[in-house]
């Protein structure tokens, strides 16, 4: 029982490995998108001047706040804007971690890889926008409910 709990642990590191690598390699290395912009824009002018103010369109303020985080303690790049995303992109399958007596070590496993390697995860875990944070938060509330 042992062999197989060391096991799982050992391939469950390595597959946040994995996922480590495809979200942080090279982040910095394309100049954001439309979308991407206009989040940075927005993100720069509240980290200049303090004020924020909500528009449905922009979705929002989590990954403002987030984002001025990020470029204070970074520095304003293409990079430190997609540090947050990234980060959530990985807390994702960390969560899953917690559902290994729920759903079983095998599903967790199989889960994990699929999340850690999907394009679909990939590219929004690399990509300053709402959309992995709204992931991981909608992933948070069922694993918290479900323990």
């Amino acid at each position: 029982m042992v062999g197989i709990k060391i096991k799982f642990q050992y391939l469950f590191i390595l597959i946040v490995l994995l996922a480590f690598i495809l979200r942080f390699y090279d982040l910095g290395y394309k100049v954001y998108g439309w979308d991407e912009a206009v989040h940075a824009w927005i993100t720069r002018g509240f980290l200049e001047t303090g004020q924020y103010s909500y528009s449905p369109v922009y979705h929002g303020p989590f990954q403002f706040y987030a984002g001025a985080a990020a470029f204070s303690l970074f520095g304003i790049s293409e990079a430190a804007g997609r540090i947050f995303p990234a980060m959530a992109g990985m807390l994702i399958i960390l969560l899953l971690y917690l559902l290994r007596d729920a759903i079983g070590k095998k599903a967790v496993l199989i889960s994990s890889l699929m999340i850690a390697i999907s394009p679909f995860f990939v590219y929004y875990s690399r990509f300053m926008r709402e959309d992995i944070y709204s992931a991981l938060f909608t992933l948070a509330i069922f694993v918290f409910g479900l323990l």
